[in-house]
């Protein structure tokens, strides 16, 4: 089997590698450390009907009655692994989660978007209720001996409990004193809301370069920006960040942009295919380049959708419909996904 055949067969069953060729397919393999890739290349070196050499390596290869299934099984293990863990906290049980990383010479900035990314992961995939971190520690550490000397900025983390040293029985809660309430601020709440009271819009601001999404988290909390109000963070342009906030903290984030000299692009517009950077994109006629940049924005959508927790996920579906961003049906085969 060729590269190109093994990219058909795995496009049945998956839009993500749509419109890209076999050379990206098979780089994406290699950098995912597939099995396929990893497999050894056989010191005969034949050649193709053009002259291409052709390297050729053994691999096992799954039965093709047996593809629906197995393709089944991969879309509906994590749902099937999210309703257990579901359940179980149903029953009164708190999901913990531990992740470390090795004494290594990577720099501060390298290590936070490592650890950061796969807190992320355990909050997404596992659901976990509290996220424990060992910055430096190697697998052969006691537990009981790891993070007694721990230098590291914690607060350069989101939505972690502390380390191995900080459990939840050991850790207490803070005293909080009673906040102050104004008279006004009181008023307001028995007031009732303006408009919609649950919808979301998405913010376009202008960016030098992409970063890791980590990263850009951290920059708008230097700003003054509460990263945790921003939802979802995409790239629309080369050159564009996205954010979807709420609108009740759009008129905050807007101000704070606006003091650091920061200023929005209102009119941008995701699905206009000028905004399609990608040289590979330049050839096709406007029709064409109009069907792509709708694709693209449509999987940045449900990208989005399927990081969002379930009470604010069909209101943002909602809202990408009436954008005509997704479809109905799309709305509704994500809901099926809950």
């Amino acid at each position: 089997m060729t590269m190109i055949e093994i990219q058909a067969t795995v496009s049945k069953y998956t839009t993500m590698f749509d419109d890209k060729s076999s050379v990206y397919f098979a780089q994406w393999c290699s950098k995912s450390k597939l099995d396929l890739s990893q497999a050894a290349v056989e010191r005969k070196i034949s050649k193709a009907t053009d002259g291409r050499k052709i390297r050729h390596r053994k691999l096992y290869v799954l039965d093709a009655k047996l593809h629906d299934d197995v393709a089944k099984g991969i879309k509906e293990y994590i749902p099937r692994y999210h309703e257990h863990l579901k359940k179980m906290k149903k029953v009164g049980c708190t999901i913990i989660g531990y992740c470390r990383k090795s004494r290594t010479i990577e720099d501060d900035e390298t290590r936070v978007r490592l650890l950061q990314r796969m807190v992320n992961l355990m909050r997404t995939r596992s659901l976990v209720d509290k996220a424990f971190v060992s910055p430096y520690s190697a697998a052969g550490d006691e537990i009981s001996t790891r993070d007694f000397y721990n230098k590291f900025n914690m607060a350069s983390l989101e939505d972690v409990a502390g380390t191995t040293q900080v459990t939840p029985h050991a850790s207490k809660p803070a005293t909080k004193s009673a906040p102050f309430v104004t008279a006004l601020t009181a008023s307001q709440f028995f007031k009732a809301p303006e408009g919609n009271s649950s919808c979301f819009q998405y913010l376009y601001i202008p960016c030098k370069k992409r970063l890791p999404r980590p990263e850009i988290r951290k920059y708008l909390r230097i700003i003054g920006i509460n990263s945790a109000r921003v939802l979802d963070l995409a790239f629309p342009d080369h050159h564009v960040i996205s954010l979807l906030v709420h609108d009740h903290y759009l008129p905050e984030i807007t101000n704070r942009l606006q003091k650091t000299n920061i200023s929005s692009l209102p009119n941008f517009d995701p699905t206009n295919p000028i905004h399609m950077g990608d040289p590979a994109y330049i050839s096709p006629p406007p029709e064409e380049r109009q069907k792509i940049v709708i694709h693209c924005q449509r999987n940045r959508c449900l990208c989005a959708l399927a990081s969002l927790h379930d009470n604010v996920k069909r209101v943002v579906a909602c809202v990408f419909v009436s954008h005509g961003w997704l479809t109905t049906t799309d709305m509704m085969n994500t809901a099926k996904t809950h």
